[in-house]
């Protein structure tokens, strides 16, 4: 009986090592576990981060196009003007032609 009884003792003490020994790997799984959690936490922050830098890029290329056609709807303003002006200056012009013809005309 007593050498029963030390032969369970023994595996008794070598299960509880045994067991010691499984929570240390379960205790090392888990912190694996949550810095693996801590690096996809670092990776989704750095993913938001470009997604707004992006976001703020595609806003600041909408800006410029809309800056752009504002510029372009300025410069054919400014053409149809010039365009007009020339026509009153053309218009004007023939006025002063047939003035001078008539005044030519009336000094014979």
């Amino acid at each position: 009986v007593k050498h029963e009884l030390k032969t369970t003792r023994k595996e008794v003490t070598a299960a509880r090592q045994e067991l010691k020994i499984t929570k240390q790997e379960v205790d090392a799984a888990k912190q694996e576990v949550n810095a693996a959690k801590q690096e996809v936490d670092a990776a989704k922050h750095e993913v938001d981060a470009a997604k707004q830098e992006v976001d703020a890029a595609k806003q600041e290329v909408d800006a410029a196009k809309q800056e752009a056609k504002a510029a372009k709807q300025e410069a054919k303003a400014a053409k149809q003007e010039a365009e007009n002006a020339k026509t009153q200056s053309d218009a004007k012009i023939a006025e002063l032609e047939a003035i001078i013809k008539e005044l030519r005309k009336n000094l014979k």
